[in-house]
């Protein structure tokens, strides 16, 4: 999807509409992370994220606050943030 949903919107820029995405990695919502299938989740992620842990809805929630205010991020339009703690990186075809 990532390609193909800036295009529709070059025209928007004149009115001052910035288009932009977010993708989130693992993000950590469970309300029991001692489940064995959390546990499980988490020993076979944790690995693969170069900063050792899972995201909470609240690192998403700063991202989208920033990408909101016009003096932070007034000049941003048409990208797409990971906030995956680095997970992106990952080469899924080494294992």
């Amino acid at each position: 999807m990532w390609p193909c949903w800036p295009r529709p919107w070059p025209s928007s820029s004149p009115h001052g509409i910035r288009v932009n995405a977010i993708s989130p990695g693992w993000i950590r919502t469970a309300e029991d992370t001692t489940t064995p299938e959390q546990v499980a989740k988490y020993a076979r992620l944790r690995p693969r994220i170069p900063l050792g842990q899972a995201g909470v809805p609240a690192d998403i929630a700063r991202v989208a606050l920033f990408l909101l205010s016009d003096a932070w991020s007034g000049y941003i339009t048409g990208q797409n943030i990971a906030v995956d703690g680095g997970l992106s990186l990952h080469n899924w075809l080494d294992e």
